[in-house]
């Protein structure tokens, strides 16, 4: 399979801002560090810190996908029968 590169995709993006592993359930902020979190949806009027607060917005909705959804559950427990057999070696 050939790997895409991300900036034809998306013409405008040229690295990864943030991401939600399905396979651990985390959301990564690359662009936001832990002393700016508490303080993500305090200020309405700053551009960058909305930025920020919509990308930890949109990451959330793809972890509540998965744990809210019937898709999102299957797919959770089709990972936890893909590594019940990869620890097993069956």
């Amino acid at each position: 399979m050939k790997k895409k590169e991300l900036g034809k995709t998306f013409p405008n993006l040229n690295k990864t801002i943030a991401y939600y592993s399905p396979i651990s359930q985390f959301i990564v902020l690359n662009q936001v560090e832990e002393r700016e979190f508490p303080d993500l949806f305090k200020d309405g009027r700053n551009m960058d810190v909305v930025k920020k607060a919509s990308v930890y917005i949109h990451e959330t909705r793809h972890n509540l996908d998965h744990i809210s959804t019937l898709w999102g559950q299957k797919n959770l427990l089709k990972l936890s029968y893909v590594l019940d057999a990869r620890v097993s070696n069956k």
